[in-house]
């Protein structure tokens, strides 16, 4: 009887403090305890009841832990000011060559620019992709000037 309780107690004190930090690892042992507890119920001695634990606890550190992890403490994505840019709509501030930046007006911001054609000062684009902090863009088929971004 003192074996089983020994193992209860500590299981269920770590899975109580397991509170406190919300690493996962306290709850992994606490469970691992508490099925030691659990062999020792069904009569096996200290050898047997050590070794429960042990797997037990590897098993959880190993495999529950990491799932539990990344389960609860995921972060949301949260998009780069390029990244929010793409499919937005602007003007061309400076001409764009193609083998020379200009510059463009998206969303209220001043961007450097490429793009695969020239592109004179005033033409409306479109933002298709970023590289570092310059904009790759397209001219809006049939689109009116427009002289800010993000207007339709």
């Amino acid at each position: 009887m003192g074996l089983q309780l020994f193992w209860w107690v500590l299981g269920f004190l770590l899975s109580l403090l397991e509170l406190l930090s919300g690493d996962f690892i306290l709850l992994s042992l606490g469970i691992a305890a508490l099925s030691a507890g659990v062999a020792a119920s069904g009569g096996l001695s200290l050898p047997w009841t050590l070794a429960t634990f042990s797997a037990v606890a590897l098993l959880f550190l190993v495999s529950v832990r990491p799932f539990l992890r990344r389960l609860l403490y995921r972060k949301p994505y949260t998009p780069t000011n390029a990244e929010a840019l793409i499919g937005a709509t602007g003007y061309v501030t400076q001409a764009i060559g193609r083998e020379t930046r200009g510059r463009v007006r998206v969303d209220g911001q001043d961007w450097a620019a490429r793009a695969e054609n020239d592109l004179p000062e005033g033409t409306p684009v479109r933002v298709l992709r970023f590289s570092g902090v310059t904009l790759w863009v397209e001219e809006v088929q049939g689109a009116a000037e427009r002289k800010e971004g993000g207007t339709t």
